[in-house]
């Protein structure tokens, strides 16, 4: 999301106070509504609805995992 320009991404949490407003502060400065905004669609919840029921059908009818052979290489 990070990279779509809709969220922060940091890569640990904030360790102090001071730190923590830096984070917020950044969040604020760069928070786009209308970016957001494009990413929900006109009925979320049916989208995600449809997404969650593909994503349950797909899971199980995958064929099993294959076994790795023992003494392969890591």
């Amino acid at each position: 999301m990070a990279r779509a320009g809709v969220a922060l991404h940091l890569p640990h949490l904030p360790s102090s106070a001071h730190a923590w407003r830096a984070a917020v502060t950044r969040a604020m400065d760069g928070h786009d509504p209308a970016a957001q905004a494009r990413l929900v669609t006109p009925d979320p919840a049916n989208d995600t609805a449809r997404w969650l029921e593909t994503l349950a059908r797909d899971l199980w009818s995958a064929a099993p995992p294959t076994r790795i052979p023992e003494g392969a290489p890591a």
